[in-house]
């Protein structure tokens, strides 16, 4: 799941499943909705559908953000989460772990950790001080991925490995 956790209001916030030929029965989106309507949390939940604009507005709606996956390569929404000064619970599974230090920018907990454990992490998260520490952090270490700086990054890259190789370095 990944969602914006609002704190004032009951919400949770899930995207709509974006597989090309999903079942009814089977796609993680029905079961979310089922679980959303057998846990009695219908009126708390609101499936946004798939956004290709207006992100920002989920983002500033929100007070912390979740993304605990069993498996992401990077999972930029949590950048765009840390970006918008959002504290992130994410799972040691992710590629973007290597930006978020537990207890920093926000937690990290086992891919199989336990739903006490994760609870415990929003909770712990969501409280004034931390929030505001560790959305300015994750803001901080955002703000250091920009496009730009990514570029120049690999500009470099290439330009040091083009200088090896005209030093016959290789």
């Amino acid at each position: 799941f990944c969602w914006p956790v609002v704190w004032s209001e009951p919400l949770l916030l899930l995207p709509k499943t974006m597989s090309r030929s999903p079942s009814p029965s089977t796609s993680p989106s029905a079961t979310t909705r089922l679980l959303s309507l057998s846990t009695g949390m219908r009126d708390a939940v609101v499936f946004a559908g798939l956004q290709s604009s207006g992100i920002e507005r989920f983002y500033s709606a929100a007070d912390a953000f979740a993304l605990v996956s069993e498996f992401e390569t990077f999972g930029m929404v949590v950048l765009e989460a840390m970006a918008a000064r959002l504290p992130v619970l994410i799972s040691d599974q992710m590629g973007v772990g290597e930006l978020v230090r537990d207890g920093e920018q926000g937690f990290v907990v086992a891919c199989a950790a336990s739903g006490e454990r994760i609870g415990e992490r929003v909770v712990a998260m969501l409280e004034p001080d931390a929030q505001r520490r560790m959305g300015l952090a994750g803001r901080t270490v955002a703000e250091r991925q920009s496009w730009q700086r990514v570029a120049d990054a690999v500009r470099q890259a290439y330009e040091a490995q083009l200088q090896a190789t005209s030093r016959g370095a290789l």
